[in-house]
């Protein structure tokens, strides 16, 4: 067996995904709406953006919105829906750092926080002292 055989092994197609999806849903729950899970998989599909799947399944935004607030098991699956396109949007952000492609590189590391890299700008005072503010206070003179 080669390394071939084996990545041709366990890479899916989209059709498979879309099935697992699914397949998935249906065993979660065997009495969950339909709609709800076409528009699951209209939101893969639209990579998390709304109108689209929303047009796609055939219902209003509000719908979408209520379900959020009114499922929670489609809530989680939404989110899960979300954390896909941002995985998603990182692999494509990461190919382009390993690129040296410049402004994908200032990107990367400006959502790059927890290791101290951000858009913030720090005001200092003197010798990077913590700015003093004073209060000045004028008084008018009774005539």
């Amino acid at each position: 067996m080669t390394n071939s055989d084996v990545t041709n092994d366990t890479v899916k197609t989209k059709k498979e995904l879309e099935q697992e999806i699914i397949d998935d849903l249906a065993i979660a729950n065997s009495l969950y709406p339909i709609k709800k899970q076409e528009m699951l998989i209209a939101l893969e599909k639209s990579l998390g953006i709304i109108t689209p799947a929303c047009k796609a399944v055939g219902i209003a935004r509000q719908t979408h919105y209520r379900w959020l607030q009114e499922d929670e098991l489609y809530k989680q699956l939404v989110i899960d829906v979300q954390m896909e396109k941002r995985d998603f949007a990182e692999t494509k952000l990461f190919k382009l750092v390993a690129k040296e492609v410049p402004t994908a590189v200032f990107y990367a590391m400006r959502i790059n926080k927890p290791r101290g890299y951000s858009d913030s700008v720090e005001h200092t005072g003197a010798d990077r002292e913590p700015i003093k503010f004073v209060e000045i206070k004028t008084y008018e003179k009774e005539e």
